[in-house]
């Protein structure tokens, strides 16, 4: 059986707590009698814990567990805004974003963007695709209601370079990005040098 809290004070010897917040509740019921630290673990000080290990303050140690992801971490965003950016990674996919889903509007609840998702050796990757980029990758049809559906023309699982390769004058606030969009063939053994 693991000890739920090897980690003890030098000067009472009493179970700690790491890293827990000592707020004003957690020392008010030091005061109350019979309620005091003596009855409680106390929290650790800086002074008390010189090093703990890490599976210590997590709880339990990572030994035995089969895991199954069940959420990811954000993806890192791509900013294409200097001519000659370029992105390399497998394509995988996008995710249609509506950003004011509860604002009192209407006109602002039916705004949507498209975001493309990559994967490369560092991790996943997320650019918000304007116009060129997205019908680059994409296909938009609407519904009667104005609602739209986004396919992807682009396979997810192919690898991608996207290149920024000028700003285009449209007459409006701001230029367009221009893209270079290639997909790469599939590899077979001639080619992979194999």
């Amino acid at each position: 059986m693991v000890n739920p809290s090897p980690l003890r004070s030098k000067r009472t010897n009493r179970p700690l707590i790491p890293f827990m917040p000592l707020t004003w509740y957690n020392r008010e019921w030091r005061s109350r009698p019979g309620t005091g630290p003596e009855k409680r673990p106390v929290m650790a000080t800086e002074n008390e814990v010189d090093t703990v290990d890490a599976a210590t303050v997590v709880g339990y140690q990572d030994v035995g567990y089969e895991w199954e992801t069940v959420h990811v971490e954000a993806a890192d965003q791509i900013v294409f805004d200097t001519e000659g950016d370029l992105y390399i990674g497998v394509y995988a996919g996008h995710e249609l974003i509506y950003p004011n889903l509860n604002d009192p509007k209407p006109e602002k609840r039916s705004e949507w963007f498209v975001q493309l998702k990559w994967t490369d050796p560092a991790g996943a990757k997320f650019a918000n695709a304007g116009y060129e980029l997205r019908n680059a990758y994409t296909e938009t049809t609407f519904d009667d209601e104005g609602r739209p559906t986004v396919v992807d023309k682009i396979a997810p699982g192919s690898m991608t370079r996207n290149e920024l390769k000028k700003f285009v004058d449209v007459d409006q606030a701001s230029e367009m990005k221009s893209y270079r969009i290639d997909v790469a063939k599939p590899r077979n053994a001639d080619s992979n040098g194999g």
